[in-house]
């Protein structure tokens, strides 16, 4: 893919990775082992997905945790401002 093709890609998106949806600067993010692209993301969000092994099944037991985890949290605070409350 050449400059003037990721610059077109990178104004069709106001510069915005397709994964955070923060500006940043952006990299081109490929299917793994191809030359086939999917988008462009940043840097740190193209690095989470390697970290995560490229696996769909990773990345939703992850999210499935921080859900989970958030939950706890949020229960323990209700837990507090109920005890302080009493």
């Amino acid at each position: 893919m050449d400059a003037a093709a990721v610059a077109m890609m990178v104004l069709a998106r106001n510069g915005k990775c397709d994964i955070t949806g923060k500006v940043a600067d952006l990299v081109v993010d490929h299917i793994e082992g191809t030359k086939i692209v999917r988008g462009l993301l940043s840097s740190t969000a193209n690095t989470a997905l390697g970290l995560f092994d490229h696996s769909i099944d990773n990345l939703l037991n992850g999210a499935g945790y921080l859900a989970e985890s958030q939950f706890d949290v949020f229960a323990g605070i209700k837990k507090k401002q109920l005890k302080q409350a009493a």
